[in-house]
């Protein structure tokens, strides 16, 4: 799975560069072409493992309460990157930073209530 996502890579970059000194515009579109790719290829092994992980989760009996907001937390993490990065690529930094900030603010609001559940816990311990 590397080999392929680092084939992939060296393949775009070399042939956004060469492309970038002739036309910028198709460059741009051969890396963001590249980085769709290489996504779809990191989706389909997450995909995996992540049915591993929820099927393991699911014998221990504590999905709902914990592992399911992990799950959303990693989800959104990487998606805003990749939405941030796409902004970054596109020169708008402005964008970038808001889309940054969104995702920190839904990872407030799902990972809350757990935090409060450990909390509860805790107290309950003293």
């Amino acid at each position: 799975m590397i080999f392929k996502i680092l084939g992939l890579s060296l393949i775009t970059i070399i042939s956004s560069t060469i492309v970038r000194q002739k036309n910028e515009e198709i460059g741009s579109l051969l890396s963001l072409a590249g980085g769709l790719m290489i996504s779809l290829l990191i989706i389909n092994e997450a995909k995996d493992l992540i049915n591993n992980f929820v099927n393991f989760e699911y014998s221990l009996d504590i999905y709902s309460d914990y592992i399911s907001p992990a799950l959303k937390i990693l989800g959104i993490a990487y998606l805003t990157e990749m939405a941030s990065d796409l902004a970054e690529d596109s020169k708008n930094k402005y964008l970038s930073n808001k889309i940054i900030l969104g995702g920190k603010i839904c990872l407030l609001s799902i990972s809350i209530k757990p935090i409060i559940k450990v909390f509860e816990m805790l107290m309950g311990l003293l």
